[in-house]
């Protein structure tokens, strides 16, 4: 009997942790599905990404938000709608990277999931950025921000841009 115990409850803690191993590799799939991510859309002309990780190569396995570059007069930033929700409109905000406090962007309705940045929408003009954006619903209530350098965005490393002028 109690050689049959042991033997049940090794099996079940067995399928519990292979239970909670699936779900830490599904719910990050998830989450992507439930708020919106933050992408930096730009042409090829204008732009070029970094391929080597921002700050100096982290320490001990950690992954930096990675920097991108972006030349010329603007860029584009674009989101994913969430799921199952009443979105009146979005915030967008921006930080210059580091900083703690952010500040307003601008705002983009419902049909429009994207957004232009160029020295009108910026007024600091170059240098390096973080960015957010925000939901609001009907009822006024917004979302939590969901930032360039979150796991969600795309990168899923983050990113922050190094705006430059045209070369």
């Amino acid at each position: 009997m109690n050689k049959r115990l042991r033997s049940f409850i090794s099996k079940s803690h067995v399928a519990s942790l292979l239970g909670a191993i699936a779900l830490l590799i599904v719910l990050p799939g998830l989450s992507g599905c439930m708020m919106p991510f933050l992408t930096v859309m730009d042409s090829l002309k204008d732009s070029a990404s970094s391929d080597s990780p921002a700050g100096g190569g982290g320490g001990s396995g950690t992954i930096e938000p990675l920097m991108v570059n972006v030349y010329g007069p603007e860029f584009m930033l674009a989101w994913d709608a969430p799921n199952g929700s009443e979105v009146q409109f979005y915030r967008l905000y921006y930080r210059e990277r580091g900083a703690i406090e952010w500040s307003e962007l601008g705002s983009s309705d419902t049909e429009e999931l994207s957004f232009e940045v160029n020295s009108d929408t910026l007024p600091a003009g170059y240098g390096h950025y973080e960015f957010a954006v925000q939901s609001v619903d009907s009822e006024g209530t917004a979302s939590e921000y969901h930032t360039s350098v979150s796991e969600t965005a795309q990168p899923s490393t983050g990113w922050y841009v190094h705006w430059q002028p045209a070369l």
